[in-house]
């Protein structure tokens, strides 16, 4: 059985990610622990996946900070090889105050800044930092599931990509989310606000939402140009099959 661990930058991708796992390599292949750190404590979230013979083991972490996250590796790399885990993935959000600091817009060299830094970080501070990679969504989360553009009339029938073109003049079909917004939440919620909701990112609300993603939605968020920091987090991923 390998053993990988993920730690994210918060509850939304945590979610996302635990039920993204199952897309990628098989509900049958895997147990799956979730939790949050806590005043720098494990704290288990639901929903575990607990298959009786799986073939991958996932210790999925939400750090509740996107700064926390290469931290909250480090903090914890040796504990992990110890456990018998074989890799660390991390997943965060490009868009962040020290971002904004830099940038009020999409800026791809303060975007690349902070991906070398991230990965000159893990080569100097790691104990085995070929074993490790970060992802950052680019820029938020939310740009992933704006990629995934028939979500949103799952979510209400009215927010078709035709509405949603004619009340806000980008057709989501036709966009790269990540290249697009620099605040993807805020058109979420601008597009949930189109049929009198609200986007609150709470548990339920994320859970209902990642529920609702299947094959097709993935397959356009992959499409050629359409979000490539998702597609290499998928493809990474997805690379685990031949590793095991």
């Amino acid at each position: 059985m390998k053993k990988i661990a993920i730690f994210t930058e918060g509850q939304g991708e945590l979610i996302f990610v635990r039920n993204l796992l199952p897309r990628v390599l098989g509900y049958e292949n895997l147990k799956i622990e979730c939790f949050e750190l806590h005043s720098d404590q494990f704290r288990k979230t639901p929903y575990p996946i607990y298959h009786p013979d799986p073939l991958f083991h996932f210790l999925i972490v939400n750090v509740a900070n996107d700064a926390r996250v290469i931290t909250a590796i480090r903090e914890r790399e040796q504990g992990l090889w110890k456990q018998g885990y074989e890799a660390i993935i991390g997943l965060r959000d490009m868009y962040s105050a020290a971002y904004r600091t830099l940038a009020s817009e999409i800026d791809d060299s303060v975007t690349n800044k902070f991906i070398q830094g991230h990965e000159e970080a893990i080569i100097q501070t790691m104990v085995k930092p070929e074993k490790i990679q970060v992802y950052f969504a680019i820029m938020e989360f939310e740009a992933w599931l704006l990629a995934m553009y028939s979500l949103f009339a799952k979510i209400d029938p009215d927010l078709t990509v035709d509405f949603i073109a004619e009340k806000l003049d980008f057709n989501l079909k036709k966009i790269s989310p990540q290249t697009e917004f620099f605040h993807p939440t805020n058109v979420v919620e601008r597009i949930f606000r189109l049929v009198g909701k609200t986007y609150a990112k709470s548990r339920d609300e994320m859970e209902s939402i990642s529920n609702m993603i299947d094959d097709q939605d993935i397959r356009h968020a992959l499409e050629t140009g359409k979000c490539d920091s998702f597609a290499s987090f998928w493809n990474r991923l997805n690379s685990l099959r031949n590793e095991n």
